[in-house]
């Protein structure tokens, strides 16, 4: 037997007897990151200026759902699906309460100006209807290329793929 056939044996025999906890860790930091965001925000509101289709898209989270809501069309979509609620707490506890991930890696000047309508987040966090955060990000500027974490990146076509119609 040769030496990395052994070793993959050896990691797939210590990786069986191990006890499969994989979804109540799941499930237990699920309820840690609901319970600790519901302390930091009651309710959330996203904002989303979809210049492609020059239309703005509002995300409300409270109480376990999130509506969705089109500013000028007639879009509305009602979201409980518990994996997805998880997925964007998840988006706005890293880049608006924690701030662990900066949304802008990098911003590098052009020489010229480059003229466009650029969508664009407006992030809004409220306990007791006060507000406790609030954020504004344009996806794209006229004088400088930007360079965006791939993370926020995701959080921005999450969105976006929930308001695709199904």
């Amino acid at each position: 037997m040769n030496f990395l056939t052994m070793i993959a044996m050896l990691y797939l025999f210590g990786s069986c007897n191990q006890p499969s906890s994989s979804s109540e860790t799941q499930h237990s930091n699920k309820e840690e990151m609901k319970q600790e965001i519901q302390i930091e925000a009651d309710s959330i509101v996203v904002n989303y200026w979809k210049s492609t289709e020059a239309n703005e898209y509002h995300f409300s989270y409270t109480k376990e759902k999130i509506e969705i809501r089109s500013a000028y069309f007639n879009f509305e979509k009602t979201v409980r699906d518990e994996l997805i609620i998880q997925q964007f707490l998840n988006y706005i506890h890293q880049f608006y309460l924690e701030k662990s991930e900066r949304i802008i890696q990098k911003r590098i000047k052009r020489n010229y100006l480059e003229s466009a309508d650029y969508p664009y987040l407006q992030t809004v966090g409220y306990l007791k209807g006060k507000e406790v955060f609030k954020n504004r990000t344009q996806i794209g500027e006229e004088e400088y290329d930007v360079g965006y974490n791939p993370k926020f990146l995701e959080f921005y076509d999450f969105l976006d793929s929930l308001i695709r119609e199904e």
